[in-house]
This record gives structure tokens, C-alpha cells and sequence, in this order.
């Protein structure tokens, strides 16, 4: 919970979104829901004190992963992997209701 772990989370974040992994792995549904998934679970803590081109582009490859997802569901493989995959493309849903609520206000 200290700062310095929050910049280094956000430096993490910000060399992913530069440069993400030309990685099969990195491209597999369970990892794409694992990342947006703690990445909006974690947002409050590394993101929300970013800056606003930060926060952009976080929130650009989160609609790009959670599009990926959906494009790739239903899951092949029935078992932890598609609930990670699952739980990664229902967060996304969340946070997008979530924003168009806070919009509507």
C-alpha cells in the first residue's frame, strides 16, 4: 500500500501497454482475463492517481482485452482456465456499467 509500490505497479502497467508481448501465453484467454481483471481490481490503488493519458490508455487496452475475451468465448477448455477467462470478461462488464452509470449522473 505505499507509494512506492503504487509507482512501480503503474510502471508495470505502463511498460505492458508500450510494449505488450508478442507472447502466445500472453495472448491466451485465461491470462488476458487474469490481467483486466487485477488491473480493475487494483485500478483505485495504481491508476486513479495517474495521470489522464495513463488512465486513456490503460482504459483502451482494457476495452481491446475485453473484446478479445468476448470474441473468444465460449472457451474451449472447461475448467480453471475459463473461469479465469470468464471472471476477466465479467469484470470488464462491470466496470463498463459501472462508467456508463457514472456518466448518466
Amino acid at each position: 500500500g505505499t507509494d512506492g509500490a503504487r509507482l512501480r505497479a503503474r510502471t508495470l502497467a505502463a511498460d505492458w501497454l508500450q510494449r505488450p508481448p508478442a507472447d502466445p501465453l500472453a495472448r491466451a484467454p485465461e491470462v488476458i482475463g487474469a490481467r483486466v481483471n487485477a488491473w480493475l481490481a487494483h485500478y483505485d490503488f495504481f491508476a486513479a492517481s495517474a495521470d489522464d493519458h495513463f488512465r486513456q490508455r490503460l482504459m483502451t487496452r482494457i476495452l481491446i482485452d475485453a473484446r478479445s475475451l468476448a470474441a473468444m468465448v465460449p472457451c474451449p477448455n472447461h475448467d480453471h482456465r475459463a473461469l479465469t477467462a470468464y471472471k476477466g470478461l465479467l469484470a470488464c462488464a462491470v466496470a463498463g456499467v459501472a462508467l456508463h452509470l457514472a456518466g448518466a449522473r
